[in-house]
């Protein structure tokens, strides 16, 4: 299918908040600045917002609310489709230190920035649509939403997509997932089998036993983030493709953190961080920052 581009306005931020509201603030403004619109409050000030995306290219969209709750540690995040029939797990965030926002107008991607952070708790929360190839008919949503947070104020080390690709497949327990597809929605929280698809399609992997992820003279791949979850909402059904990332690419190989390169007229940060030490794939997943 090739790369897909939003064909929008990118969003490439940091930012130091002070308290929950502050980073919902912050939050609403960077998916608003990228195309998002306001269902309910107003980016950039009110502690409760609920914001839509653009719509895909099956017409598919989804709503986010970025809340503060008033009290406790956590800013909240949850995802429902467009009706609100459907409303998944919150996700947690812990404001404290600084964070990194990635948006367009299709997802976004929050995280505290820097390889110290990379498995900190309550430090990573991602969501949004995605391209839904024309073979597959959608009806009438798609959507995801993935953090490491599951509690207010739970410490534990849990994988994402910053530290591994493969998340059924490492050491520490994945964060809280949950997914739309066709008016189903499946949320999971901290196992590490059948996760809900918040995953990217990569290389065989294992250190010195990898085979098939680069080149005979040595080129890295870079192809399609597809992703994909179990079938209907039963964890034992198999795990199916659903669509593509917007403005989004994996690479076979590791990079640090943040790191940043020019490919197709586009700058790109990378979001996996190489010092985990649970990478099970050589594989990283980039983000289109410009």
């Amino acid at each position: 299918m090739g790369l897909q581009y939003s064909a929008g306005t990118l969003i490439n931020r940091t930012f130091t908040p002070a308290t929950r509201s502050d980073w919902v603030n912050n939050v609403s403004q960077a998916v608003s600045d990228a195309g998002w619109t306001a269902i309910s409050g107003t980016p950039g000030v009110s502690a409760d917002v609920k914001m839509e995306t653009a719509a895909g290219n099956q017409s598919q969209k989804m709503r986010y609310r970025f809340f503060d709750p008033g009290s406790g540690t956590s800013a909240q995040v949850t995802m429902k489709n467009v009706s609100e029939s459907l409303t998944s797990q919150i996700c947690y965030a812990d404001p404290a230190s600084t964070w990194r926002v990635i948006a367009n107008k299709f997802h976004f991607f929050v995280f505290k920035t820097g390889s110290a952070n990379r498995t900190a708790a309550r430090s990573f929360v991602c969501g949004g649509i995605f391209y839904v190839p024309s073979f597959l008919t959608l009806s009438p949503d798609a959507g995801w939403l993935s953090a490491i947070g599951t509690t207010d104020t739970e410490g534990t080390l849990r994988d994402s997509w910053r530290t591994n690709l493969r998340q059924n497949t490492v050491t520490n327990p994945p964060g809280r997932n949950s997914a739309i597809y066709n008016g189903t929605l499946v949320d999971n929280s901290g196992t590490a089998t059948n996760n809900p698809a918040i995953a990217c399609w990569q290389a065989n992997a294992g250190s010195a036993s990898t085979q098939g992820y680069r080149w005979e003279d040595n080129t890295l791949p870079v192809y399609e983030p597809l992703i994909g979850w179990w079938t209907g909402s039963a964890s034992g059904n198999e795990c199916k493709l659903k669509g593509q990332l917007y403005d989004a690419a994996v690479i076979n190989g590791s990079y640090a953190s943040e790191t940043s390169f020019i490919l197709d007229s586009h700058t790109w940060l990378g979001i996996t961080d190489a010092a985990s030490p649970n990478i099970a794939a050589d594989a990283t997943l980039f983000l289109a920052v410009a």
